[in-house]
């Protein structure tokens, strides 16, 4: 084989293999919904592990605070798409979860109380 056609055929292979990583890569992380999607199932599955609690149940959002290292964080989710999952107006409901007692079981009331 001349070396023009060496350098012809491994140009073409070269080629080929960039096309097939730029699709496995495409193909792995997918569009940012999917991976978000991919991420939110782990995350379902697998569980959070932190502690918060909700400090307001607004129209529409829940304000709520958590600590991460020793750090204090206040926030805030936007929940009016899930409208309809929550209790009506005057419904025993978000008042519950938001009593900071009633969130874990013993331990974890023992734990806040030394905080």
């Amino acid at each position: 084989m001349s070396p023009a056609a060496q350098i012809a055929s491994l140009s073409g292979a070269a080629l080929l293999l960039i096309a097939l990583g730029v699709w496995i890569a495409f193909r792995v992380h997918g569009t940012p919904e999917k991976r978000e999607r991919k991420r939110r199932l782990a995350v379902n599955a697998q569980g959070r592990l932190g502690d918060a609690l909700i400090t307001e149940a607004a129209d529409g959002a829940l304000y709520y605070s958590y600590d991460i290292r020793g750090v204090h964080y206040t926030a805030s989710q936007d929940i009016s798409a899930l409208r309809h999952l929550l209790p009506a107006a005057g419904a025993r409901g978000l008042h519950q979860v938001a009593d900071p007692l009633r969130i874990g079981g013993d331990d974890d009331r023992a734990h806040r109380r030394e905080r």
